[in-house]
């Protein structure tokens, strides 16, 4: 499953690099914007299937069957990436993937481990008592150097 979604998300980035390269684009480097590019499935979402694709720091998600945006927003991306998925390889793919994930989602529900808390322990470090008797307040960088 890894895999192909790999493939996938090399294949879109070599296709959004191509596409807004000979759009007559006057970036230079269109091939970089895509360096952080990551496709996934989202199960929780609902039982539509359906992709998703982040781009820095938007996303949006795509149904499969009508090629149509459900949510988030990418931009002029999002026709170029609809154009992508429509290839019958392509979808024929991204379909196998959804079911993938689906079966394994349903077959292994998600178990967090709980984490184990330690009883609060009373600063020790916070009040520190000088010679003559003196009780004196550390400050908190004094505090913060004190505990690493």
């Amino acid at each position: 499953m890894l895999e192909s979604l790999r493939i996938l998300e090399n294949n879109l980035k070599k296709f959004l690099a191509e596409a807004f390269g000979s759009s007559g684009s006057a970036h230079h480097n269109v091939r970089f914007r895509y360096n952080n590019l990551k496709l996934f499935v989202e199960p929780e979402i609902g039982a539509q299937p359906h992709f998703c694709i982040n781009i820095g720091s938007t996303d949006a998600c795509f149904s499969l069957e009508t090629m149509t945006k459900i949510r988030g927003h990418i931009g002029a991306d999002e026709r170029f990436i609809i154009r992508w998925a429509s290839r019958p390889g392509i979808k024929k793919m991204l379909g196998e993937l959804w079911q993938e994930v689906v079966q394994n989602h349903v077959q292994e529900p998600q178990t967090t481990p709980q984490p184990e808390y330690e009883e609060a322990q009373p600063a020790q470090q916070a009040v520190q008592v000088n010679p003559p008797g003196k009780t004196r307040f550390k400050g908190f960088a004094d505090l913060y150097r004190s505990i690493q």
